[in-house]
Parts: structure tokens; C-alpha cells; sequence
């Protein structure tokens, strides 16, 4: 990978991310990443395929129920330490009256490594994001940092992201504070048992009133079972999610499927 060192290419990376952030703040925004954990590890010339989502929630609470989420994108990695993604997402949102599947944003990601794995204590990368929403409907921008880190065969990621609406909007905007973490065992490379938390204060200050979910996953890839070479591969993750506050769905189902190549 890139050789990243403290010293003026990283402050340059830096003052990149803070630039677009800036610039992001006075018009670009959908929702924080509740749906995946984001890694830190970048291959250069890297492409993937992506689709992701969210099942429908179940609760009792009927507002609480029925929400779907589904995500399809296309990354590339120009360098070592930079990772982009173009991402279209649908949703439904919870409650009776709530529309169908629908178009929702036209999301811009972007992952900034800042040291080779293992150089420092953690791995750590910066993440900015730019939603672009359907009309009549918030803009969304969210920023933050990523860190990974190996415990022997146990590998834990956690993202802490801050997130703000702009744009016209019935309702007022949601300035509120993401973080999820997801810890596996390094099993085998096709099957990688764990657990993910999900959380986002979503604008709320009492806690009850907040998105907390909780479960258990499996993690893998797929490649070296199918016998595929050349740095292509196939990763999944599926998840179980239960909410540990009021304000969240009970049970939902997660999943996420990637393919990588090179050419």
C-alpha cells in the first residue's frame, strides 16, 4: 500500500477532506451510514460491485415497522489510500401510511486511508459523504473517522460520524452523531462469525428517543472457495439487528454483498 507518513502528504490529505467537507456544507446531504460498517483497507486499482440493504423492520409499534433500505454502487480505488463510491439508494420509510419502495438519494462516499495496516497502534482512515436527495427532500452530508484494529484472530471496526441535513424540507433539518462498530472472529476466510452495533443519536438528546441496534453476523469471502484469481473476489456479510432503544425497530435483517476485481 501507499506509504503514508505524519508528515506534509498527510496534512495535505487532510486539508483535501476538510476542503470538500467545507465546500459539501453549503448544499450537499439522505441519512448517516446505518446500514454498514465502513473498513480503513484500500487496494489501489481496486473496483468493486456493490448491493446492500436492509430488510423490513418489524416492532411493535407500527411507526417503527415496515422500513426497507436498499443500496447498489460502483467503487474504484485510484490510489492506495483513496477509495470513492457513486451509490443509488431506495427506500421505504417505517408506518402504515409510509410510500412504497421508492428513489431516495444519489450518495457520493469517499474513504481516505492514513497509514499502512499495522503501522500504527490502529488503522486509521477519514470517510466523507455527500447525499444528494429526491426533491422536496434534505440534502445530507456526513463526516468522520474509521479505525481498525487486530486483537490476535479477532478484528474489531468502529466509525464515529457526524451528520447534517440541508436543504428544503418539511420538517427541520437533523444535525446528529452516527457510530457502529463490527467485531469478527478471523475464523476461516469464508466464514467470519461476529457481532455489529448500530447507533445514531438521530437529532435526539434523551437516549430512549435515539437508533440503537444490537446483533449477531457472519463475514466472508467467497473467492477462494469458487476459485477465483487475479485479486477478484466475492465478500459478504449478513446480519441480525435488534433495537436496544423505543425509538428503534425491534428486528431487522441486514446484508451486503461485494464483488471485486482488477483490470
Amino acid at each position: 500500500m501507499y506509504k503514508v507518513q505524519l508528515n506534509s502528504a498527510l496534512t495535505q490529505k487532510i486539508a483535501s477532506v476538510t476542503l470538500a467537507v467545507m465546500i459539501g456544507s453549503f448544499g450537499w446531504a439522505g441519512t448517516a451510514r446505518a446500514d454498514e460498517v465502513m473498513s480503513p483497507y484500500i487496494e489501489e486499482h481496486e473496483w468493486e460491485f456493490e448491493q446492500e440493504g436492509i430488510a423490513t423492520t418489524h416492532d411493535k409499534n407500527p411507526d417503527n415497522s415496515g422500513a426497507q433500505d436498499f443500496e447498489a454502487s460502483v467503487g474504484y480505488s485510484p490510489t492506495a489510500w483513496w477509495h470513492t463510491e457513486l451509490e443509488g439508494e431506495f427506500e421505504k420509510e417505517s408506518g402504515a401510511d409510509a410510500e412504497n419502495l421508492h428513489y431516495q438519494s444519489f450518495n457520493w462516499l469517499n474513504t481516505i486511508s492514513l497509514a499502512q495496516p499495522g503501522e500504527y497502534w490502529f488503522d486509521p482512515a477519514l470517510f466523507f459523504e455527500a447525499d444528494f436527495a429526491k426533491p422536496h427532500d434534505p440534502n445530507n452530508v456526513i463526516f468522520g473517522v474509521i479505525g481498525a484494529k487486530q486483537f490476535g484472530d479477532v478484528l474489531t471496526t468502529v466509525n464515529l460520524f457526524g451528520h447534517k441535513e440541508y436543504g428544503t424540507a418539511e420538517a427541520a433539518p437533523i444535525t446528529g452523531f452516527a457510530y457502529s462498530d463490527q467485531t469478527k472472529y478471523l475464523w476461516k476466510v469464508w466464514m467470519q462469525p461476529g457481532f455489529e452495533v448500530f447507533g445514531d443519536t438521530d437529532g435526539a438528546t434523551k437516549f430512549q428517543d435515539q437508533q440503537l441496534a444490537v446483533g449477531p453476523g457472519i463475514f466472508g469471502q467467497l473467492g477462494p472457495l469458487l476459485g477465483m484469481k487475479g485479486g477478484n473476489d466475492i465478500k459478504y456479510e449478513i446480519g441480525y439487528l435488534f433495537g436496544a432503544t423505543r425509538a428503534s425497530p425491534s428486528q431487522a435483517a441486514r446484508w451486503k454483498f461485494e464483488y471485486e476485481f482488477f483490470f
